[in-house]
């Protein structure tokens, strides 16, 4: 059976089955029910990539005229995951009002993708115990609470074991320095977003016993940025310091691509990118990437790392993230989520709060 696919304008588009590429998708949801509308719904409301698969014909024509991503399909059978990119997919929630069909879905996928969380639905305590035994991560039994209810706690859910696996998965790469070095790349004249972050994962590279070293290009300008960096005693070494040839990995932060507005040579190889500008995924070359345009700074970012990683942050660092948010939100007036919110909630009361106004008003002599 062929997708029912549309382009961004609505308009429908005929494919042969050799001209049909696997579509890219963070997020699947099997089954567009109540509870498979009600997850669509809340991911889309925090903006993430998510593909709808129904076997209903009806029901996917209504999905793609409300301009959502959505392909006709049997969940039980394995030739629909053909028409998904299996590689860049994180999470299925399948959801179909059909058990049978849902467990021959997670068995495929568990033996296909294992890294792939999945959460599906049960109608009773047998069923759940069956779907846990076919590979599923979660199961949510019959509920008679909203499905709006329902799928909040859902994703809050996933969202908290997904980046927990990131900041892991982070910390799994910069172990495997092990007694070599490891290079922090900023971009160039950093400002305190893209300073403070190094600061951070500097950190999380010292609790695996890696040293770590921060470079940058051009210079600090700014009176703010100047004192930022003299009053935390922030150690940096310029460009002309650094030799990749003494680095066994290099991480990019606040910049994702080598040579632009950046001091590495365009063919350096780099392990990790870390950053909240937009950017052309497909084109970052690195082994760990970690990029959030939704994100008001990287350093809300590095600070969800440390939290999640259970990593105490010192007052001096605190301080730097804090300082890193509120620069490049311009006081959360600008391209703030929710997550800055709450990164700078949790650093406030961990803050030197007289270094900061020293920052903020510094001294011209």
């Amino acid at each position: 059976m062929l997708p029912n696919i549309r382009d961004k304008g609505g308009f429908a588009i005929e494919e042969k089955p050799s001209e049909l590429k696997p579509i890219k998708a963070t997020y699947a949801v099997l089954g567009s029910g109540g509870i498979g509308l009600a997850l669509a719904n809340e991911l889309g409301t925090r903006d993430k990539n998510i593909i709808l698969v129904d076997i209903d014909a009806a029901k996917v024509e209504t999905l793609l005229e409300q301009n959502l991503n959505a392909l006709q399909g049997d969940i039980g059978d394995p030739d629909v995951f053909k028409n998904i990119d299996l590689i860049h997919l994180k999470s299925a929630f399948i959801v179909s009002s059909d058990i049978q069909a849902n467990k021959k879905a997670i068995n495929y996928l568990k033996k296909t993708a294992p890294d792939i969380q999945i959460i599906t639905r049960a109608n009773d305590s047998q069923q759940k115990e069956e779907m846990e035994a076919a590979g599923a991560d979660l199961v949510v039994l019959q509920s008679h609470l909203p499905h709006k209810s329902i799928a909040l706690a859902i994703v809050q859910y996933i969202e908290k074991i997904m980046s927990v696996k990131l900041a892991k998965d982070l910390k799994r790469s910069i172990a495997s320095v092990g007694d070599g070095k490891f290079a922090i790349i900023v971009h160039n004249n950093p400002d305190p977003d893209a300073i403070s972050s190094a600061m951070g994962l500097r950190e999380i590279a010292a609790s695996v016993g890696v040293k770590a070293d921060i470079h940058y290009g051009g210079d600090i300008g700014h009176h703010e940025n100047k004192a930022f960096v003299n009053l935390l005693d922030v150690e940096m070494g310029k460009s002309k310091d650094f030799k990749e040839s003494d680095y066994k990995k290099i991480a990019m932060i606040e910049c994702s691509t080598p040579g632009v507005n950046n001091m590495l040579p365009p063919d350096t190889r780099v392990s990790i990118v870390i950053d909240h500008h937009q950017a052309d995924i497909e084109e970052v070359r690195a082994e760990y990437v970690d990029i959030r345009p939704n994100i008001g700074a990287t350093a809300t970012i590095m600070t969800k790392y440390l939290q999640d990683l259970e990593i105490p942050i010192r007052t001096e660092l605190a301080t730097a993230l804090l300082y890193g948010i509120k620069v490049d939100t311009d006081d959360f007036s600008r391209n703030t989520d929710p997550a800055d919110l709450i990164a700078a909630a949790y650093l406030t009361p961990l803050a030197n709060h007289d270094i900061l106004s020293r920052i903020e008003t510094p001294s011209r002599s």
